[in-house]
């Protein structure tokens, strides 16, 4: 009966088994966390398990500050927009149909528009800064060193 109510060791085995629990939970959701990442690419919580994500979700479609907007019938499918956005999500399917990209999952960074060499995908609600950055980052810098002449 009194290893019940803690006797034997008090309080300090109730304490040091919440704590015991509580590490072995954090590195199981981690090694779990981490082991996903090779099947089901980067950000394996942030698309599948944040509960953010659907409230955020919900506001987006109404309320959103920033909007990825397509400039409609320009799209060449290169698929770069795809390949770099880091949720995920397949941006040349939107791009290539003219319409904005609406999804849950977007953050809004803007790294698809970054990327986009005909620059069919703009940033909405995005500050001058975001959109001179967005320029640089579509901007190809080569130095004459580093210029072979073949022939």
């Amino acid at each position: 009966n009194s290893w019940k109510q803690g006797g034997v060791l008090g309080s300090f085995s109730q304490g040091f088994s919440s704590a015991y629990g509580y590490i072995i939970g954090m590195a199981f959701s981690g090694v779990v966390g981490v082991g996903f990442y090779p099947l089901m690419g980067s950000r394996v919580w942030c698309r599948f398990g944040c509960p953010q994500a659907a409230i955020l979700g919900i506001f987006q479609k109404k309320k959103s500050k920033f909007r990825i907007t397509v400039n409609g019938g320009q799209c060449i499918s290169c698929g770069n927009c795809s390949t770099y956005c880091e949720m995920g999500i397949d941006v040349r399917h939107y791009a290539q149909r003219g319409q904005d990209v609406v999804r849950a999952s977007c953050v809004g960074c803007g790294i698809c528009a970054a990327v986009c060499p005909r620059g069919v995908l703009r940033l909405e609600g995005a500050t001058a800064d975001i959109d001179r950055r967005t320029e640089q980052l579509r901007t190809v810098h080569v130095k004459v060193e580093d210029v072979k002449i073949l022939g």
